[in-house]
Order: C-alpha cells, then structure tokens, then sequence
C-alpha cells in the first residue's frame, strides 16, 4: 500500500495532504476498534518522512540515477556474459577439431575419436556455462550440488551400463583388440566386427554374430591371435616302432620345405616328441604368417601322410584282440570248456566175475560204447574249440575294420558257435547210438 500511495503522490493523481488525511482516518478507525495506536503512530511517521522524501525532486532524481546505473550495470554485464558465451563456444569448436586431428594423426580408431571428442565438448561447455553464470553473479554451487545428486543417482541406476561405458573406455584407448583381429574372450571366439562405447561385436567362423558386453572383455582373459604377424603351427606325427625316425624326420623336414606358405625364419624343426602307448610321435613346428595359419596346418597333415607312405612309413593306429568264449546254453553263463578224461572207474556198476563169459563180454561191448563215447566228445569239443578260434579271427579283424562290421562278425561268432554246438551233439548222439547197437547185438547173440 505504502508504494502505491508514493506512486500516486509522484503522478500527481493525489496530493500528500490527501494521502495524510487518509492515513489519520485509518489510525482512528484502528483505535476505535482497540488496536495498537502507537504502532500505527509509528508507521505513519514513516510514512510521512517517506512521502516527504518523494515529493522533494532531488529524491527523485538520486533514485533514478540508482536505478539507471543498476540497469546499466546488468546490461553491461549480461552483453558481457554473451560475449563469453559466444567466444567460449567457438574456442570450444576449436580445441575439439584440434584434438580430432591430433587423434587421427595418431591413428586412433574412429570409434575412440569421436568418444574423446565427444567428453572433452561436454567438459569445456560445462566450464562455459559456468563462467557465464559468474558473469551474471547468479548462485552455481546449488545447481552444481543438483546435477552432481542427479548424476549420483543415475549412476546407481545404471551401475552395470556405466560398468561397460568405462571397459568400453578403456578397449578403446589401450586397444588390446581391433576391427577385423581373431581373437578368443569370455568363451567365445571370432573375428572383431566393432569395439563400441558399451559393447563389442564377434563374428564367427560359421557367419554368426556375437555381441559381447565391453565389461567381461576387460574383467576376464583375451587371447588375439591376430596381434603378431608370425605364428607357429605345431604338427605331431607317429611312426611305427619299426620305422627309421631319422628317415622319417628328413621325410617331414623336406615335405614341410617345399611348401610355400613355410617361413624360412625362424627355421623349421622336427624332434622326436614322445613315445606313445602304440606309435613314435614325431612333432614338426613350421612359422607362418598369422593368416596362413590353418591353410598350412591342413594342407601339411595331407602331404606328410602321403610322404611317409610313399617312402613305405606306416602310421600306426590303435587295435583291438578280442577272445571269444562260447556261453552255456543252459544258464547263459561263460564257463571256459571242460576237458573230457578216459576214467575206466567211470562204469562202477559192471560186473567184476571174470570167470563168468557173458559178464566179459557184456564188459568187453560197453568199453568199445564208452571208447565211442569219449572219442566223439573228444572230436565235438575240437570242432567247437576250432569254430570258436575262427570266429574270434573274425571278430579282431572285424573290430579293426570299424564297429558295424564289429556286429557282423559277432553275428558269425554266434552262428558258428552253435553249429559247433550241433555238430558236437550230434558226434555225441551217433556214438551213443553206435553203443546201444552193439548192446543189442551182443544180446541177440546171447539170447541166441
């Protein structure tokens, strides 16, 4: 109310008298209604030095010249804040394409070039900012505390992307690995499609796509078969124990020289490795370029092979003797065969009068059926120990040959195991047919 009333003295629109009058009626209204007099006294004291200070001009015309100087200074000092603003941005514009150029001339990646570039534009126009807010005497240190709580906070959130931003950084700065190196991380391997700010591409050599996150790159090991221009091939060769192993050696040596993807430095060596369980193994480590690695490791394991068979070497492979023992026909169980003795207490029920001549005869006939008996065991189990020596034969050879035809000769040891079988009870039932014959003749003749 109180610049209200000045600005109408000043206008001309009311007279102080005026304004006084009606500042006497309020203070009696207020006592009338039991307010504080002296208070209101007090104020309209004020007022009254206050309006008198307006009406004097010189008043006016310090106020004015207060007035004008603090708009000047603030004018002054925002056109100074542009100005600051627009040379800052510009110096800003500068520095970056300077440190651009100095990144490329150091043959930094694309990648790492516009991320450097990228951070130091946002820290120097931070720093502008700030300078222009000085300028204008505006109170930073609160909105420096928000943007630092806002960042915290964004921060936490984001704990693992921030996580892949710094191995991101940090791949693209000491560069352990590139665009187009093979290289074996985190469980996988292949070609390096991209190193971006929070994840890295792989390409695989069946043409499929890995995109692995920047942090386990850094955290875990990383093997870069692509780092070093040379690499060594390690070939391993086995001979047979009869074989010459300086004939084999010169053999590998000089197949091994002939081929064009072998650098002659370092020098080619082939050593004696190790004696295995069934071969000599021979090892040769040729040096190549890094991209010629698998070209020359297969194309080497073909022509030392037919080098070495062509010089009459054999490569020697593991084998297989298998024994076979026919199974008991009653239980199923493998019993080794039980060797049929000539035993004369076998018959114990045979009379023992040699006087009696129809007891030495009856004697003398069921020898002759026992003889025919053993003999024809005797001849069965040679047949089924022969059988049986066949088809195991069989069996190893079959074994060597692969393992279908594995179970084609164990199908043959079957079927020869059984006819063995047949053929042994059927010389066992013809001698037993032969004795019974001879029985009843002797009868006949007896009876007779």
């Amino acid at each position: 109310m109180r610049t209200l009333e000045v600005m109408q003295v000043y206008s001309g629109w009311r007279s102080r008298e005026d304004v006084m009058a009606r500042r006497l009626t309020k203070r009696q209204d207020m006592m009338d209604d039991g307010g504080d007099g002296g208070l209101f006294a007090a104020a309209e004291g004020d007022d009254r030095n206050l309006l008198e200070r307006v009406a004097d001009p010189r008043e006016w015309e310090r106020n004015l010249n207060r007035a004008s100087g603090v708009l000047v200074n603030f004018l002054a000092r925002l056109l100074y804040a542009l100005i600051v603003l627009i040379i800052g941005y510009l110096i800003v514009w500068i520095l970056v394409k300077l440190v651009e150029r100095f990144l490329r001339r150091r043959k930094w990646e694309p990648t790492l070039v516009e991320f450097a570039s990228s951070m130091i534009k946002v820290v120097l126009k931070v720093a502008v900012w700030i300078m222009v807010f000085t300028i204008l005497e505006i109170e930073v240190l609160s909105v420096t505390f928000m943007l630092g709580a806002f960042a915290f906070a964004v921060g936490t959130a984001v704990g693992g992307a921030a996580n892949n931003f710094i191995a991101g950084a940090l791949l693209l700065i000491f560069k352990p690995l590139k665009p187009g190196d093979w290289v074996e991380t985190s469980g996988h391997s292949g070609a390096v499609e991209a190193v971006g700010v929070l994840t890295t591409t792989l390409i695989t050599g069946d043409n499929k796509v890995i995109t692995l996150p920047n942090a386990p790159i850094v955290q875990s090991s990383l093997v870069n078969y692509s780092t070093q221009p040379k690499r060594r091939v390690d070939l391993v060769f086995g001979i047979a124990y009869s074989d010459d192993i300086e004939i084999a050696k010169r053999v590998i040596e000089n197949t091994l020289r002939q081929n064009s993807l072998v650098l002659k430095e370092p020098a080619l060596n082939v050593q004696c490795h190790e004696l295995g369980d069934s071969s000599v193994n021979l090892i040769a480590r040729p040096w190549c370029k890094s991209a010629n690695y698998w070209a020359l490791y297969w194309q080497a394991q073909h022509d030392v092979k037919v080098a070495l068979e062509r010089r009459g070497l054999s490569i020697p492979f593991p084998q297989i003797d298998a024994h076979v023992v026919p199974p008991d026909e009653e239980d199923g169980v493998v019993r080794a065969p039980v060797p049929i003795e000539d035993d004369d207490d076998v018959v114990d029920n045979r009379a023992d009068d040699s006087d009696d001549p129809d007891a030495a005869a009856r004697g003398g006939v069921i020898d002759r059926a026992l003889d025919a008996v053993v003999d024809g065991a005797e001849r069965a189990a040679t047949v089924t120990a022969g059988a049986a020596k066949t088809a195991a034969t069989k069996t190893a050879t079959a074994t060597r040959q692969g393992v279908t035809a594995s179970a084609g000769a164990t199908t043959k040891v079957a079927a020869a195991t059984r006819d063995g079988t047949t053929k042994a009870a059927g010389a066992t039932a013809g001698a037993a047919g032969t004795a019974l014959k001879s029985l009843s003749s002797a009868a006949s003749k007896r009876t007779t």
